[in-house]
């Protein structure tokens, strides 16, 4: 059994975490589009993933989206940015080779503040997944299989993945998935975090 990292720096890439983001239309499972998003700010656009991983730990936030067309917000009576949109958050990590032993990928939730004043709840998943690189289509993964578990509760959490049977995975990736609204930037820490460490032993 081989254990996936919880924070990898490989020094053969740009940065150890990736992260992109799927939305769709409120309480629709259509994904309307998916594209990469930075894990902070850049410069004075204020979009990103809302992840902090300079410590020892990764935090985790909604993600914050500085775009008021109403395509994502509608600014009510009261001055708030009412998200029109569910969006999917990943954030992860990839292998592209070494794929002879089975995987596990464990950590510890150590704090879970995240709160909405809107519809939907946010929700954490953590995720192992295997793909095969589509040959015709150059940066294209087909999903072969995944491992998911929602996160509920605080304390550690261990997933698991047999690959024996996928010969054709070319990548392999691992992290989390949160599930919400987006937030305008102003309204930003409010919504709290998910806090992650290495597992804690027992």
């Amino acid at each position: 059994m081989q254990k996936l990292p919880l924070n990898l720096f490989l020094p053969t890439f740009s940065r150890d975490y990736w992260g992109y983001v799927s939305y769709f239309e409120t309480n629709n499972t259509d994904i309307i589009d998916s594209q990469n998003f930075d894990l902070k700010p850049v410069g004075n656009n204020k979009s990103s993933l809302t992840a902090d991983l300079s410590g020892n730990s990764i935090v985790f936030s909604p993600l914050i989206v500085d775009d008021s067309n109403d395509f994502w917000f509608i600014k009510d009576e009261n001055g708030n940015y009412v998200p029109q949109k569910q969006v999917l958050t990943t954030l992860y990590q990839e292998i592209k080779t070494d794929f002879n032993n089975n995987f596990s990928f464990s950590g510890n939730i150590e704090s879970n503040t995240l709160k909405t004043k809107y519809e939907i709840p946010y929700t954490i998943v953590v995720f192992i997944a295997a793909y095969y690189k589509v040959p015709v289509y150059p940066g294209k993964l087909n999903l072969i299989h995944e491992v998911t578990s929602e996160i509920n509760t605080l304390g550690n959490f261990d997933i698991q993945m047999d690959v024996s049977d996928f010969t054709d995975i070319t990548h392999l990736q691992w992290g989390f998935k949160m599930s919400g609204h987006p937030v305008y930037p102003s309204e930003s820490g409010n919504q709290g975090s998910v806090i992650i460490t290495d597992a804690i032993k027992i």
